[in-house]
C-alpha cells in the first residue's frame, strides 16, 4: 500500500516505502547538509582567525624591529651617523626605513608627521573648548551674571579659547 505525502499531493514513492522511511531520510539528508555547513563555516572562520593572528604577530614583529633600530641609532654618537649618512633628527625615518636620500620619501614622511601633529594640535584644543564650556556651564546663572556673562554666552566662549 503507498502512502501519500501529506504537503505532495502528486508524490508517491516509486516502491511501496512508508513515509515515515521517506521523512528520515530526508531528515538524515539535512543533517548531514548541516553538518557539511557547519564545518564548513568553522573552517573559514579558523582561517580568518589565523590570518589576523599572522599579520598582528608581523606586525608586532615589525615594530619591535624598528623600536631597536631606532634604540641603536640613538646610541651612536653624531661621528659615526655622519659616517652612515644619517642625520639625528631623521633617525625615527630610517628606523620607519624611509630612503634618506630621497628627498621625496622623506618630505612625505615629514608630511605625515605634520598632520599626526595638527589632529593632536586640533585634539587638545578641542578637549580645552569642552573644559572651559563645562567648567562655565557648571555656574548657576546668578555666577554668570556677576563675571558679567549670560549662559547664552557660553558656547561662543568656549570655541574662542
Amino acid at each position: 500500500m503507498t502512502e501519500h505525502h501529506p504537503f505532495h499531493t502528486n508524490f508517491t514513492p516509486e516502491v511501496d516505502v512508508p513515509l515515515d522511511l521517506v521523512v528520515r531520510q530526508h531528515v538524515a539528508q539535512a543533517r548531514k547538509l548541516q553538518a557539511e555547513a557547519v564545518v564548513a563555516s568553522m573552517a573559514g572562520a579558523w582561517r580568518g582567525l589565523s590570518d589576523g593572528v599572522r599579520a598582528s604577530a608581523g606586525w608586532l614583529l615589525e615594530q619591535r624591529r624598528r623600536a631597536a633600530t631606532h634604540r641603536a641609532l640613538r646610541a651612536c654618537s653624531e661621528r659615526t651617523l655622519a659616517d652612515i649618512g644619517i642625520p639625528r633628527e631623521h633617525i625615527h625615518l630610517a628606523a620607519r626605513g624611509v630612503d634618506l636620500g630621497d628627498p621625496i620619501a622623506v618630505s612625505e614622511a615629514r608630511l605625515w608627521q605634520r598632520l599626526a601633529a595638527s589632529i593632536r594640535r586640533t585634539h587638545e584644543r578641542r578637549r580645552e573648548q569642552l573644559r572651559i564650556y563645562r567648567e562655565l556651564g557648571a555656574y548657576s546663572d546668578r555666577d554668570l551674571e556677576e563675571i558679567g556673562l549670560r549662559r547664552s554666552d557660553i558656547p561662543g566662549i568656549a570655541r574662542t579659547a
